[in-house]
């Protein structure tokens, strides 16, 4: 059976967001937005596993966010330079 892995693009450098920090952890509402995305995937039951693709030095605060919100699912948090080595590895 396939198994169906949801990207979630998170690397984005935000320059039109002007100074108010990482778009991807700016939060609405007290969460994270990426967390907002994030628990979309993963409580849909089509979705086996979430790949976050992080800013190079985001990597941490990312899955940090991740986890204090209790965002399940999420089988690896990686920047765009190991993306490709990635794909390659699951696709065989």
């Amino acid at each position: 059976m396939a198994k169906t892995v949801a990207l979630i693009m998170a690397a984005g450098a935000g320059e039109r967001f002007a100074d108010k920090g990482s778009k991807t952890l700016f939060p609405l509402r007290g969460i994270p937005t990426l967390v907002w995305s994030a628990r979309r995937f993963a409580g849909h039951h089509a979705v086996h596993e979430i790949v976050v693709v992080a800013a190079p030095g985001e990597e941490a605060r990312i899955r940090s966010a991740l986890e204090e919100h209790g965002v399940g699912k999420i089988a690896r948090v990686t920047t765009y330079y190991n993306l490709t080595d990635w794909i390659t590895q699951v696709a065989g």
